[in-house]
């Protein structure tokens, strides 16, 4: 294989998401099947068994997430210890640098991931992130061992969904704000948002677009309003459903519950909600 060949395989990636979870009994008994032989290697001796078990929880569902949405994906992850201290508003939701290395390095030491190594060049900054990828070992046990479902997989409740973004260094990133009551009122009718989301089953009936989606992964539903400029007047839109991601044209198929949508284009919707702002009927 070509270094060309090998560097665009790895490209093709996504961001490791920490908040994918599962409580489902299938999950957990993988989990501890997976704990019993890492505990087993002689460079994973801990007495912190429960802290390993949540890391190797949060690796399976995100590789089996990924793997779902393309068997070709990698998952970007960090091993450095800096970007595992992060506030806690968008932070590791105690995701610990030490176990999640360990478990990284025991996965890899049982086949169970294929596993590339990041760098940094330290003068320029310039570096590229470790890539991870499901091995067929690690699939077989999922599906074939513990029956694993895509529908097991959901989403953490308590992530944060109300964001704040400023731009740092010419980079637009996510910083910490102190709790209001215009905070706490948009996190509120968001939570409540995301938990019709999860009641109700949306999907596209023979869904062949070009967009991969995994309809049956609830997490894919979740939403998030993220504002700019560190401003809670600046932005504010609805981001993450699987139907924003999916072509325009397509979305006429939706599905909710089975039933069918529409969208309704009001003329001048812009005009008629500004002079609603000021008391005016435009009507």
């Amino acid at each position: 294989m070509s270094r060309t060949t090998k560097k665009q395989k790895l490209e093709y990636s996504r961001s490791f998401d920490i908040h994918k979870w599962s409580e489902h009994k299938e999950v957990k008994e993988c989990v501890d099947s997976i704990c019993k032989e890492l505990m087993k290697l002689s460079s994973f001796k801990t007495s912190r068994e429960n802290l390993v078990k949540k890391h190797i929880r949060l690796l399976l569902v995100d590789l089996w997430c990924a793997w779902n949405q393309d068997p070709k994906l990698h998952i970007g992850i960090s091993r450095r210890y800096s970007e595992y201290i992060k506030n806690k508003r968008y932070g590791k939701i105690g995701v610990s640098y030490k176990p999640m290395i360990k478990v990284l390095d025991g996965l890899k030491k049982k086949k169970y991931i294929e596993h590339h190594i990041g760098y940094l060049y330290r003068g320029s900054g310039i570096g590229k992130i470790t890539r991870i990828i499901s091995t067929k070992k690690l699939i077989q046990k999922i599906v074939k061992e513990h029956k694993i479902k895509k529908s097991h997989i959901q989403r953490c409740r308590n992530q944060e969904c109300l964001i704040l973004k400023n731009k740092i260094d010419g980079k637009n990133v996510e910083v910490d704000y102190k709790d209001n009551k215009q905070t706490k009122l948009m996190r509120s009718d968001l939570l409540e948002y995301n938990n019709l989301l999860r009641r109700s089953h949306i999907h596209i009936p023979n869904y062949y677009g070009k967009i991969k989606v995994n309809f049956e992964d609830e997490s894919s539903k979740f939403v998030r309003r993220i504002f700019n400029n560190k401003s809670w007047k600046n932005g504010g839109r609805f981001y993450s459903g699987w139907w924003q991601r999916i072509e325009s044209e397509n979305r006429k198929y939706i599905r909710i519950n089975n039933n069918p949508v529409v969208e309704i284009d009001f003329s001048g919707l812009h005009i008629v909600l500004l002079y609603s702002m000021v008391g005016i009927d435009y009507w």
